[in-house]
């Protein structure tokens, strides 16, 4: 943090957390971590280097300066302080005030230290956990009805508001992923194959997969598949939620250029 105020930076990156090995480890307090990771059930992870490799940091890798935290909370609408995902907008809020900042100032700390409990096995999927529907998915069932049966043989027969609740909860974790701005075509670019995907190929894959840019040839591969009808109907749904949270988040724009393909994020959809 000192190092971070020297640069005139923002914030700055602090690396290592302590994470379970296997999921059956639940502690309380900080003593309890530290038991786990004498007897081998936890584990140090993290390192500056992997900034290297593409990982984006999270809310809890952040010491952030009182002045931003202050702006992130005086400019965010209140359905971002509301969402289950602020924590990614906060954390890409912290990452783009470093940028315009200068280098990001990184400290590692010895390896015997941690500075956060993350819960989740390493390597491991986050739980599905379905949200409740919402006005917003009865006024989507209701506009878009066609093009959930356009998808019938993707989609269930019953149970579509639960459904287009999880899809909404998509929507609403890659656009937060990115606040405050919208990278244009992005939510359709990761979920429009998901919701075509009648064989379950998709299942397996790993988030980082899921999300990468798609090149043009994969496009093209994707229109091979379905007709313009499937196409264009799950493209409408995610549409639909895309422009609403939009909006109720005061997101902005970024369009793609002619040929420029979409930046990835963090998290994987559910």
């Amino acid at each position: 943090a000192a190092e971070a105020d020297d640069l005139g930076q923002a914030a700055a990156g602090i690396f290592r957390d302590a994470r379970p090995i296997d999921g059956s480890a639940s502690p309380t307090q900080a003593v309890d971590v530290e038991a786990l990771l004498r007897v081998g059930r936890a584990e140090r992870h993290g390192h500056a280097d992997a900034l290297g490799g593409g990982l984006r940091l999270e809310y809890f890798h952040y010491v952030a300066r009182a002045a931003v935290v202050r702006a992130f909370f005086n400019k965010a609408e209140p359905a971002v302080l509301a969402s289950t995902y602020c924590d990614l907008a906060f954390a890409e809020f912290v990452r783009a005030a470093c940028m315009l900042s200068g280098p990001l100032a990184t400290y590692d700390p010895p390896p015997d230290i941690w500075m956060y409990y993350y819960d989740r096995v390493t390597g491991s999927k986050a739980s599905a956990r379905g949200a409740p529907p919402t006005d917003d998915d009865a006024a989507c069932l209701a506009a878009h009805s066609a093009d959930l049966d356009n998808l019938g043989g993707s989609l269930p027969k019953k149970g579509r508001l639960e459904f287009l609740a999880r899809l909404r909860t998509n929507v609403e974790m890659l656009l937060l992923e990115e606040y405050p701005f919208q990278q244009e075509g992005r939510a359709a670019d990761v979920l429009v194959p998901l919701l075509l995907d009648r064989a379950g190929d998709l299942k397996g894959s790993s988030m980082a997969e899921l999300v990468r840019p798609k090149g043009a040839a994969e496009r093209e591969a994707l229109k091979a598949s379905y007709s313009l009808e499937e196409l264009s109907s799950a493209t409408r749904l995610v549409e639909f939620y895309a422009t609403r949270l939009s909006q109720r988040f005061g997101l902005i724009l970024a369009r793609r250029p002619v040929g420029e393909q979409v930046v990835a994020g963090g998290r994987e959809p559910t």
